[in-house]
């Protein structure tokens, strides 16, 4: 069965994609981050780009800081706890820390994003707009605020002994704000008694963003929810004819299922008796429509995709791209994607022809002083990636 639906969906993406000459831009007054500057952000001991663009490719080998990034471009535009928790959980899942909670597995939580692990420099990120508005967020330990999160504790020595431990004093992280459009807060993390994370919450500072790991497109809930969110508004339209146009006649339909309890996405598939799992047919076509989605819901905002060509074959590459840039248009989304792929950048070159000034590679490396990153604009594109610019 699948083998049929592979080769229908092969033959899919040879189809021509619409030129991005002919869409309709939904907002003509979209704006996007046009510069970041970074502090002491997991391997960014300090860091400043400006000048990005519509598209930006993030390039460079393993632990060369491509995923740090955009991690950093998230937590920047979000500038909350649990932004960053969900950061950290994305790379160390089910992390946890001891019981009874102490100052040090309290930190052991949060430490990992400070630069070199040193807590005692404060994380800074500053984003700006292409309107010139800017926000801003400082995470620090605010060691005069330390409370006492457990009471006195005995513990038993090897010995049979019994001793009394000290309280566990322990000073919350501090979120320092401001939004872009100037308004001051502050929240913070902090441990309760039985160990358990307290964050407060708060809106995020004002562009819509959302950062996509490379495990989470594979979520099928997640992709559910976001087909449910589209559909509540009558938006869902947009992402099935997009589906449609790319993986017909593979395609018919889609529609969000709950068969085994847990939520999904189905297809409705020509010749077949019942709707197939989107995920079944192919990692691919899931893949996809989780990148569509984020685009159409994340509209006037930024979606940052971690190792994007991952799942999709190599010669479909420049379809999908071209894809990605009729949408980023269409719905006024500013893209940060990584790559591993010298395939995934040749079929990008070929859709920065003629629109260079919305595209940028930035080439992530890491020496002794931590993480730089080279920029290389659109107009330079395709012949940095002749000369075999290098990506692994």
């Amino acid at each position: 069965m699948f083998d049929r639906m592979e080769g229908s969906l092969l033959i899919a993406l040879n189809q021509d994609v619409v030129d991005v000459s002919d869409v309709a831009i939904e907002n003509d007054e979209y704006h996007m981050i046009d510069r970041i500057e970074i502090q002491n952000f997991r391997g960014f001991r300090t860091l400043s780009l400006s000048g990005l663009g519509r598209i930006n490719v993030v390039v460079g080998k393993n632990a060369s800081g491509k995923t740090a990034l955009l991690e950093a471009i998230r937590l920047g535009l979000a500038g909350t706890p649990q932004i960053l928790w969900q950061t950290n959980q994305q790379r160390m899942p089910g992390y946890g820390f001891a019981i009874p909670p102490t100052q040090e597995s309290f930190e052991s939580i949060w430490n990992p994003s400070f630069y070199n692990l040193d807590s005692s420099l404060p994380i800074v990120i500053d984003c700006h707009d292409s309107r010139g508005n800017s926000s801003h967020l400082k995470i620090f330990y605010d060691n005069d605020r330390a409370i006492t999160a457990i009471p006195n504790q005995t513990s038993i020595a090897p010995s049979g002994a019994i001793a009394l431990l000290p309280p566990s004093n322990i000073a919350p992280l501090i979120f320092e704000r401001t939004d872009f459009n100037g308004n001051e807060s502050k929240l913070s993390a902090s441990m309760g008694n039985q160990g358990n994370i307290q964050m407060d919450q708060g809106p995020e500072l004002g562009i819509v963003s959302e950062f996509y790991s490379a495990n989470a497109f594979l979520n099928g809930p997640q992709n559910a929810q976001a087909f449910s969110a589209l559909s509540i508004n009558n938006r869902e339209g947009q992402v099935v004819d997009a589906m449609k146009e790319e993986f017909s006649p593979l395609i018919s339909e889609l529609v969000v299922l709950s068969a085994t309890q847990i939520p999904g996405i189905y297809a409705v598939v020509p010749g077949f008796r019942e709707k197939v799992p989107l995920a079944l047919l192919s990692s691919g076509v899931n893949k996809l429509f989780t990148i569509l989605s984020a685009m159409i819901l994340r509209g006037d905002g930024v979606v940052l995709l971690d190792e994007i060509d991952n799942g999709f074959y190599y010669d479909r590459l420049e379809t999908i791209w071209r894809l990605i840039y009729r949408l980023s248009i269409k719905h006024n989304t500013q893209v940060f994607a990584s790559t591993h792929s010298q395939e995934c950048l040749k079929a990008l070159a070929k859709v920065v022809k003629g629109n260079e000034t919305d595209f940028n590679l930035l080439h992530a490396e890491r020496d002794k002083d931590g993480i730089s990153v080279t920029q290389v604009e659109g107009e330079f594109f395709e012949d940095a990636i002749e000369q075999g610019f290098e990506v692994r």
